[in-house]
């Protein structure tokens, strides 16, 4: 098929001829998916709501259309692949969502414990285009400032990430810049971030926090 699912495998869709219908299957493509992000149960969760919604099934292992006849078979394929990608979007997005409000937590209580009062979270803070952008948690030290920002392996979260960081990163005096990757991104995504912010995978270590602000 001419789709892939999140992680960049292609949609392959099965197509078994069954006397004069056909049986147009998934074949489990993916459930495999999903738990090979580590989504698999949510995944389980979600599928046959969206196997329903998209007017195929779900048998707990495959998304499938049974029996179609030849002239619904182009359908049919459709059908099928679309549940499929679908099931695994959503459930890889269920997964990033409680994956950064845990990491989040867990900022918040080491910053927290080592700066006290001179941390904040949930900030907003106005960039060079005197846009309000929204940092994670902002550490003010004497005259310096630091922001942290969690990014996650999603188009969404990388491009937010990319534009704000780009837009305080022009305030004067600069303040310090932390982008703490919840997930494993593109490298070219990487090295794009890596232009306006210190960019490294998340860590709530005392010793390096407090390097870092």
């Amino acid at each position: 098929m001419p789709m892939v699912f999140p992680g960049g495998a292609p949609i392959v869709i099965h197509v078994r001829r069954d006397d004069e219908d056909y049986i147009v299957t998934d074949q489990g493509k993916g459930r495999y998916e999903a738990e090979m992000m580590g989504a698999g149960a949510v995944f389980m969760r979600l599928a046959r709501q969206v196997a329903t919604a998209s007017g195929v099934e779900f048998d707990g292992d495959q998304m499938f259309a049974m029996r179609v006849s030849r002239d619904w078979l182009p359908n049919a394929v459709i059908f099928v692949a679309t549940a499929s990608r679908s099931a695994v979007e959503m459930a890889a997005e269920r997964m990033i969502a409680h994956v950064e409000d845990t990491l989040r937590s867990r900022l918040k209580t080491a910053l927290s414990s080592i700066y006290r009062d001179r941390a904040a979270f949930d900030v907003d803070v106005a960039g060079a285009s005197t846009k309000a952008r929204k940092f994670d948690a902002v550490v003010r030290t004497g005259d310096k400032v630091t922001l942290f920002d969690i990014v996650m392996p999603s188009p969404v979260s990388i491009s937010f990430a990319i534009v704000k960081f780009q837009d305080v990163a022009q305030l004067q005096p600069v303040p310090g810049r932390i982008a703490f990757l919840g997930g494993e991104i593109d490298g070219a995504d990487q090295t794009l971030l890596s232009q306006w912010a210190s960019v490294t995978p998340f860590n709530d270590n005392r010793e390096f926090l407090q390097r870092a602000a």
